[in-house]
């Protein structure tokens, strides 16, 4: 039997999370995703592609007046800006 790693795991539950949950429950799985343990783990994978995803998610929150979220994600964005330049 293969054993899928944490990150696989957390992929393949976005994924699915996607396909059956409201839009809602996905933006606010993905946000705590990004802002919990994959953190440190998305600075080193293409960070262009992290940047636009903090975005849509910054624009979706803002939205819904959630603005520590907002936080959260620009700060999360930056670290990966100061990588990248």
């Amino acid at each position: 039997m293969v054993e899928l790693s944490e990150n696989t795991l957390l992929l393949l539950e976005l994924i699915h999370c996607r396909q059956t949950c409201t839009n809602d429950q996905f933006y606010n799985k993905l946000y705590n995703v990004m802002i919990g343990s994959f953190r440190s783990k998305l600075i080193l994978n293409k960070p262009k592609e992290i940047v636009d995803a903090i975005d849509v998610l910054v624009q979706y929150f803002e939205l819904r007046e959630e603005y520590e979220k907002c936080s959260a994600l620009h700060k999360l964005g930056f670290e990966i800006y100061n990588t990248i330049t």
